[in-house]
C-alpha cells in the first residue's frame, strides 16, 4: 500500500457516484484541505477505505500490510486512507471538514449513502499486521547518500516534514534556493 492508493481504490458507498466523490476530493484539495482532512472524508464514504476492504476477505485471513508513507508523521490509518487499518474517523469529523471548506451541498448527497455504523470496521476476526517500509525521511536520507557517492552534496535538506499547498511549498523551496545564492535555472 502506498501513497496515492486512496485515489486508486475508489469504491463509493451506495447512492454516491464516482464522479461525485471525485468532485468532492478535488474541491477539498483545491481549497487547501490537508491530506488528513481529505482522508477522513474519503474513508467515511467508501466501501473499502478505513479498513473496510478487509470485510471482503474470508474470516481468519492473515494480512501483512507493507506501507509506503507519503504523509508527514506516518499515520498508518491515513496512508491510502487506511486500507488495512481499522478506521479512526467518524461521520462527524467528515461533516466538520466538509463544512470547513464550504462543501455543504455534498453533505446531503453523501449522507444518503452513508454507512450507518459510523464508518466503523468489522474485520471478521482477520489478523492484520502493518509495517511502514518507507517514508519521506528515508527517501531524503538515501538521496543524500547517493549524492555523496557521486561526489555531490545536498545544499540544504529541508526535511520531510513540510506540508502545504504545492504552489506555496514550491515558492518556499525556490526562495530557500535563492537565499543560498543559487540560480533557479541551474
Amino acid at each position: 500500500v502506498s501513497g496515492g492508493g486512496s485515489a486508486l481504490s475508489c469504491c463509493p458507498i451506495e447512492n454516491v457516484t464516482v464522479a461525485q466523490k471525485n468532485s468532492m476530493t478535488k474541491r477539498l484539495a483545491s481549497q487547501g484541505a490537508t491530506i488528513q482532512e481529505l482522508n477522513h472524508v474519503r474513508k467515511c464514504f467508501s466501501k473499502v477505505k478505513g479498513g473496510r476492504i478487509l470485510n471482503y476477505l474470508p474470516p481468519g485471513t492473515p494480512i501483512v500490510g507493507l506501507l509506503l508513507s507519503d504523509i508527514v508523521g506516518n499515520p498508518i490509518d491515513l496512508i491510502s486512507s487506511g486500507l488495512t487499518v481499522p478506521n479512526s474517523s467518524n461521520f462527524a469529523e467528515a461533516i466538520s471538514v466538509m463544512k470547513k471548506y464550504n462543501l455543504t451541498d455534498m453533505i446531503d448527497v453523501l449522507s444518503k449513502g452513508y454507512i450507518k455504523e459510523d464508518c466503523s470496521t468489522s474485520h471478521n476476526a482477520i489478523k492484520v499486521t502493518n509495517y511502514i517500509i518507507g517514508d519521506n525521511s528515508l527517501v531524503l536520507e538515501n538521496l543524500a547518500k547517493q549524492l555523496e557517492i557521486n561526489g555531490l552534496s545536498m545544499f540544504n535538506n529541508l526535511g520531510g516534514n513540510i506540508v502545504g499547498l504545492a504552489r506555496d511549498v514550491g515558492q518556499y523551496f525556490a526562495n530557500t534556493w535563492l537565499r543560498k545564492g543559487k540560480s533557479v535555472m541551474g
